[in-house]
């Protein structure tokens, strides 16, 4: 080898998939362009916020290189292909090398400029040779200049991938004007803002969380922003590589329909009677049946008296 390949393509490598981990940016554009934006307006309480991220120079790739080993026949230049996914025209010495190098149709290749291949006949260094076009979805290219029986070609290139950052990446925050704190949210690269597919060229990213009118939505990590009916909502968007410098921002008011609570009828107690109360209507008891038996042995008394009375006097008239 004359240099390293990453010398020739100046390309910026990136192991490993596109799953859940912190990214690394990835140059898909000479020139980066970014938009954050609402993809819905929540009405109520318990609905679910959807925004979208968009960023040129924001996802993963994957370099991968094809090989083909001493070719049979000659490959003629700028109108024969060869196929990077399947090893066409040569299949029987290709390879493709890589961590997790496989060919995806939903995830396109794209090679830095200028786009080069590496060649070398037995025996030989290698040359770089000009690649003249490249079908990024297909995973084909043609070269500028024919390649001869018994040479050796290799092409790097860089793979797409279908990335999905988790909160933890601290790519996008979610908060409101009664909660600042808010919560790190997921974000995942679709096809569309129609089309919530996962995608690997698109550079749209899909974000979703829900709003709480619940007080128990301040705790962090609970994947819940809590709200007030006329709160105001922000999704803040974050450099990949630091959580302190801020690249765009949005905001929408927020007019929820809170929900009407229900009363609940609860019945009045009847208070328990006191001690006092009952020795008080024990006492009164009491005395008004003593006072009615002290009457009734008085009238008895003066009944006696009378019936007494009268009988001596009878007994005085008799002769």
């Amino acid at each position: 080898y004359v240099r390293s390949p990453h010398e020739y393509l100046h390309v910026h490598y990136h192991s490993g998939g596109g799953a859940d981990h912190k990214p690394t940016r990835s140059a898909r554009s000479p020139s980066r362009r970014i938009s954050v934006e609402f993809g819905n307006a929540p009405r109520e309480h318990g609905d679910t916020v959807v925004f979208y991220i968009s960023d040129s120079h924001l996802g993963t790739t994957r370099t991968c290189a094809a090989v083909w080993e001493d070719t049979p026949g000659a490959v003629a230049g700028i109108t024969d292909y060869w196929r990077l996914a399947d090893g066409d025209p040569f299949p029987q010495i290709f390879a493709l090398e890589g961590d997790g190098c496989a060919y995806d149709a939903g995830t396109p290749i794209f090679l830095p400029a200028p786009p080069v291949a590496l060649v070398r006949q037995s025996g030989e260094q290698e040359a770089i040779m000009q690649i003249d076009s490249v079908d990024q979805a297909n995973w084909r290219i043609a070269l500028r200049n024919e390649v001869s029986a018994g040479n050796s070609l290799r092409v790097i290139f860089n793979q797409m991938l279908r990335d999905r950052f988790p909160a933890s990446a601290m790519i996008a925050r979610v908060y409101s004007s009664s909660d600042l704190a808010g919560e790190w949210v997921a974000i995942r690269e679709v096809v569309s803002k129609t089309d919530a597919s996962p995608a690997a060229a698109s550079h749209l990213f899909r974000g979703e969380i829900e709003i709480s009118a619940n007080p128990d939505a301040l705790a962090p990590g609970d994947g819940k922003v809590f709200v007030r009916r006329t709160s105001r909502l922000w999704v803040a968007y974050y450099d990949i590589d630091s959580a302190a410098t801020q690249l765009g921002r949005i905001s929408q008011p927020l007019n929820l329909i809170m929900p009407t609570p229900t009363p609940t009828l609860v019945p009045t107690p009847i208070p328990a009677a006191s001690r006092l109360t009952l020795a008080l209507a024990a006492a009164t008891f009491s005395a008004l049946t003593a006072y009615a038996l002290m009457r009734r042995r008085a009238s008895i008394a003066a009944v006696a008296f009378w019936r007494r009375r009268r009988g001596d006097v009878e007994r005085a008239r008799s002769p």
